[in-house]
């Protein structure tokens, strides 16, 4: 029998089988289920909290990262921004001088943006191969899953989460801690992938953003509405916006992606690109340079199958 809906409990069926990290290279076979009710999607990976901290810290490739390499993201506001996407990070929808926690902070890039802005902004990330980038950079990130935390309740007016609740086995637990760290009336900010895009059903196995098995969760606006009425929150709204360099990403993951078990050149960091990935590249890159690439990622958000959603959600007043 199927797996019942982590959301909402209804019985679910298969989605995709057969799934591999086409990535990093970590071992398995995974399969991705549908809710019949709520559209949820997500996969047969539940991993325990110290298998996530390996899979994080020894497959991810932050133990590479180059900080010459950092740099805050640009204002999000004019035509240029808007051809290419800016307003698809999460990071995008926090205004000026508050108190923000950016959950799967990564290598805290954000939170540069917020500093400048005059926020007090706080970083949270399982990789301790962070640490030294905070250092370096001097942005505060504290290391650990965001899971009954020792952060104070009510300390927070945004929470943000990147390309994150994706990732957690129990979303839901994590949108109550996000919950509990917000003031009344702050917000929750999540930007994450839509597996019921157009991309999705063209690319099939070699989409992108399966991310096997990193990514466990995906979304419905059913399934989050769920979710985040669960964790004690309201859907405010939701917004199809995506970075146009997605597509050029997807157009070089679909012609570079290896056997399973086997690395990607494509995704690695600090390793030298063989021949046959540059000329992938450099294939993929002649619609990013007409920017035909923004244009299609523009025109797939306003029919509302782009490959990411941006939902906001508001913790009630008191």
């Amino acid at each position: 029998m199927n797996p019942v809906c982590p959301i909402c409990s209804a019985q679910s069926v298969l989605h995709r089988s057969d799934l591999y990290d086409d990535r990093y290279a970590y071992p398995g076979r995974f399969h991705v289920y549908r809710c019949q009710s709520c559209a949820h999607a997500f996969t047969n990976f539940m991993p325990s909290s110290t298998e996530v901290a390996k899979l994080y810290s020894d497959y991810y490739p932050r133990r590479n990262y180059d900080p010459s390499t950092w740099h805050p993201p640009q204002d999000p506001r004019g035509f240029v921004s808007w051809l290419w996407g800016r307003k698809g990070g999460a990071y995008a929808w926090v205004p000026e001088r508050v108190r923000v926690l950016d959950v799967g902070t990564g290598a805290g890039e954000s939170l540069g943006y917020h500093n400048v802005r005059g926020c007090q902004a706080v970083g949270m990330d399982p990789d301790a191969n962070v640490e030294r980038i905070a250092r370096e950079k001097n942005v505060q990130i504290k290391i650990g899953l965001f899971s009954n935390t020792d952060i104070q309740g009510e300390s927070f007016d945004y929470v943000t989460m990147n390309q994150v609740i994706e990732h957690f086995v129990d979303p839901i637990e994590v949108m109550k801690e996000a919950a509990r760290v917000l003031v009344p009336g702050g917000r929750l900010i999540m930007g994450t992938p839509n597996y019921r895009g157009l991309l999705a059903r063209l690319f099939g196995a070699r989409w992108i953003h399966w991310h096997i098995p990193y990514h466990i969760h995906f979304f419905s606006r059913q399934s989050m509405q769920k979710a985040a009425s669960l964790a004690g929150l309201e859907l405010e709204s939701v917004n199809m916006v995506t970075e146009s360099d997605w597509m050029f990403f997807q157009i070089c993951h679909a012609l570079t992606r290896p056997a399973p078990v086997s690395a990607s050149r494509f995704w690695s960091v600090g390793e030298q690109r063989p021949s046959l990935t540059k000329l992938a590249m450099g294939l993929a890159l002649i619609p990013r340079f007409l920017r035909l690439t923004h244009l299609w990622t523009r025109m797939l958000d306003a029919m509302g199958a782009g490959d990411n959603v941006v939902y906001i959600c508001r913790k009630p007043l008191r």
